[in-house]
């Protein structure tokens, strides 16, 4: 009969964490297996025969009890006795792991604070062995070495949203005397906890809690539907594949008379809505077979956008997968009646031509200028165009914009203007026509004044009656009297008359149009008009005066040699200082009255500016200038590299792209643990070192070990052996504030 006697002990308020096991041999042995002294490991109670009780493993608390022995695990048979529940101040000693039941006892216990041996007037009593109760084993650990504590408050942990699922961006801070770890994220969280390193201990907020703002990093699109119509033949129907932004469509061919038609979002998109399609081919018989007419491709500048020519052939529909990763395919399929020949499909690989820079040229003014073939026209300057002019004809004249090379145009590209022909003459007054009375009908004798830019016209003498016209010589403009009339007195003439011989009229070149110099002479009893020079033409006529009679000629007409007048065309320069980039030095083309210039534009380099005569002039001098571009270096620089800082969780460093003037970065994101970033030259700049980068992610960086505990063996709490008799010890939780009861047994 077990007989107990109870002693009480005043409650203390404790909270500890840690186990108390206490176990009995299956043979009656010590329920406390003793270590030999020598640090030999502990032994495990129950045998591997046992079987735990089926308590729940939420049913026991752990409690840490400090043992009496300082540096080693060895046990002797009473020297761990009495024991006491271990504290922070606990340093520099081996604790020993207990685990306990829940319930009253171990309230009183934790209340104590002390447990009690055999060889004491009291010990705990509980009706079953803590392994029994718990089946749990328990351990010994060893206490920290006790330092100097530093209060720390962990800097906050802060989260920033960047697109794609769990993949927000955390900022873990520094923190002397802190550690941080987290596991990732997970299910769209993520907890980042803070732990105190050796010698420290925290104070504040340790822990943070973040949920992932999953934005999409992709525009999302929904792809137009795929249709088919009946085409005779098996497996022939007429699929129509549309053509949507961000979608391309596959298509496992028809087979066994269907046909599924799958589309796929590119790089950046993100599709909803319907993205597959099923057909059953109508098999409809066919007769006629038909050759497909083969679709051609033209380059065309951007990625998968190379224009693609589909015929028109009777008999024929065409399907496109549409471009995907600069290939393309069309499929040519018989429409229902017919049957298809030769070749039927089409790859294409798109060309990937670079876009040029799109400029739209300055327009081409001009201002009227007097003369024919001489308004004047002003041809701007802009980077990327050059202009070229067809020069004066027949009063027109066209200017063209052309791109250079790396540029495309838009806008108006032309510019054509018809000459005003302002007129570049001198005002003059004619100076009058006089007449005096001479004897004779129809033979007044009439004074034809000379007067620079006026040449005269007449009527001659006709029905008493005569009539002088002023007109004006090219470069000059009438004003004042231009037409005079007057009539004969037809005074009757002496019977003595003289005859007289007119001295002959001579003519001179001169250079321009209209403009040979005539020569009238003086002859006693004759008087000369001219018709003035009109369309290379001038007549000079001798009259006799009054009592005069003429012989010989009397009438003198001349053709204009119209000789080319000299003229020396302005030079072309080039603009300085050049322009950097190949083929794209500015020159300046002159206006010189009676050039007209032509312009081959660049071309590999070089340009040949050309100077022509106009109507009515001959060039001398220099007529033709050819210039070589500089070529001119446009600035260099060399992109900074991008930088990467390891993140826990694969394909998750942070990638830090860097912005430098005159360079574009592209990314390709990570995919399969590797990131490219390349950098390229902005238009004007060329680059220089390193462009492209292609970084390695790091997965396990930054991530907290897992750590699996494996209990070793250890050694048993209880009673030293006696024969006859078995003593348990009860498990009980750590609760504060509670009394413990300790009663002692006996036989």
């Amino acid at each position: 009969m077990i007989k107990t006697r109870a002693r009480s002990v005043k409650a203390a308020a404790i909270v500890a964490i840690g186990f108390l096991m206490v176990g009995m041999s299956a043979t009656g042995a010590s329920a406390h297996d003793r270590h030999d002294g020598n640090n030999a490991p502990a032994t495990t109670w129950p045998s591997s025969s046992s079987s735990p009780s089926s308590s729940s493993s939420s049913s026991y608390t752990e409690v840490q009890w400090a043992i009496n022995i300082p540096s080693s695990k060895s046990i002797g048979s009473s020297s761990i006795w009495p024991q006491k529940l271990a504290t922070s101040s606990t340093c520099g000693v081996w604790l020993q792991v207990d685990r306990y039941t829940n319930g009253p006892a171990l309230d009183k216990l934790l209340a104590t604070g002390v447990l009690l041996g055999s060889y004491q007037d009291s010990f705990l009593l509980d009706n079953s062995h803590p392994f029994s109760s718990t089946g749990q084993p328990w351990e010994y650990i060893k206490a920290p070495d006790c330092v100097t504590v530093t209060t720390v408050t962990p800097a906050a942990v802060t989260v920033a949203p960047k697109c794609g699922a769990n993949n927000d961006t955390v900022n873990i801070p520094t923190t002397t005397g802190v550690t941080y770890a987290t596991v990732g994220w997970k299910n769209n969280s993520i907890t980042i906890t803070a732990s105190a390193n050796s010698g420290y201990k925290l104070t504040g907020t340790t822990s943070w809690t973040f949920t992932d703002a999953a934005t999409s990093c992709s525009t999302t699109v929904t792809p137009d539907r795929v249709t088919v119509a009946p085409a005779c033949g098996p497996n022939n129907d007429t699929v129509t594949i549309p053509t949507k932004t961000g979608v391309w469509y596959s298509t496992t061919g028809w087979h066994s008379n269907s046909v599924t038609i799958t589309a796929h979002a590119n790089a950046g998109y993100t599709l909803t809505g319907t993205t597959s399609w099923t057909f059953t081919d109508d098999a409809t018989a066919c007769s006629t077979t038909v050759t497909p007419a083969a679709v051609t491709v033209a380059p065309k500048c951007g990625a998968n956008n190379d224009t693609v020519n589909i015929p028109t052939k009777t008999g024929v529909n065409y399907t496109s997968t549409g471009w995907h990763s600069n290939s393309i395919t069309i499929t040519a399929h018989a429409n229902a009646g017919y049957t298809l020949t030769g070749t039927t499909s089409w790859t294409f690989t798109d060309a990937a031509t670079a876009c040029a820079v799109t400029v739209t040229p300055p327009p081409v003014t001009v201002v009227p200028t007097c003369g024919p073939n001489n308004d004047t026209v002003t041809i701007p300057t802009k980077t990327g165009v050059w202009y070229s002019t067809t020069g004066w004809k027949n009063n027109s004249i066209t200017i063209t914009a052309h791109a250079n090379a790396g540029y495309t145009l838009t806008g108006t590209t032309s510019w054509t203007f018809t000459d005003a022909a302002t007129s570049c003459s001198t005002t003059v007054t004619p100076p009058p026509v006089t007449v005096v009375p001479t004897c004779g009908p129809n033979n007044d004798t009439v004074t034809i004044p000379s007067a620079t830019g006026v040449w005269y016209s007449t009527t001659g003498w006709h029905s008493n009656s005569i009539t002088l016209t002023a007109h004006a010589d090219a470069g000059y403009t009438l004003t004042g009297t231009t037409s005079w009339t007057f009539t004969d007195d037809a005074i009757a003439c002496p019977t003595t008359v003289v005859t007289v011989t007119p001295d002959p009229v001579t003519v001179a070149p001169a250079c321009g149009p209209d403009n040979d110099t005539v020569t009238i002479p003086t002859t006693t009893g004759v008087s000369y008009t001219s018709t003035g020079w009109h369309s290379n033409s001038i007549t000079i006529t001798a009259n006799a005066n009054a009592g005069y009679t003429l012989t010989g000629t009397t009438s003198w007409t001349f053709t204009d040699a119209a000789t080319a007048c000299p003229v020396t065309a302005v030079a072309a320069l080039v603009v300085d200082p050049p322009l950097c980039g190949p083929d794209n030095d500015v020159i300046n083309i002159p206006t010189t009255t009676g050039v007209t210039y032509s312009d081959t534009g660049w071309v590999s380099g070089s340009r040949t500016i050309t100077a022509h005569a106009a109507s009515g002039y001959t060039l001398t001098g220099t007529s033709s200038w050819t210039f070589n571009d500089a070529a001119t270096v446009c600035p260099v620089v060399t992109p900074e590299p991008p930088t990467v800082v390891a993140q826990c969780l694969p394909n998750n460093d942070t990638v830090t792209i860097p912005t430098t003037t005159g360079v574009t970065y592209s990314d390709t994101g990570w995919s399969g643990g590797t990131r490219t970033i390349t950098a390229a030259a902005a238009s004007g700049y060329t680059l220089t070192g390193t462009s492209t980068w292609t970084f390695t992610d790091v997965p396990s960086v930054g991530c907290p070990p897992i750590t699996v505990f494996s209990g070793p063996d250890l050694a048993f709490t209880g009673t030293p052996d006696y024969t006859g008799g078995l003593v348990a010890l009860a498990i009980f939780l750590i609760a504060s504030g509670a009394v413990l009861a300790v009663r002692k047994v006996r036989a």
